[in-house]
């Protein structure tokens, strides 16, 4: 119990409530934005997020 706090005093949003692959799917879309932007015809695990 002692570790779970102290990670939590860390890391308060560790524990996110959005299922693994939200997260990272999530991610690969801010790296994506980060990058230049998304453009039209981009794909992600079969997800069209460029439209």
């Amino acid at each position: 119990m002692e570790h779970a706090a102290q990670l939590t005093e860390i890391a308060p949003d560790r524990d996110c409530p959005w299922p693994l692959d939200r997260q990272r799917h999530c991610r690969v879309l801010a790296d994506l934005v980060g990058a230049g932007g998304i453009r039209p015809g981009v794909l992600f695990e079969g997800d069209g997020i460029g439209r």
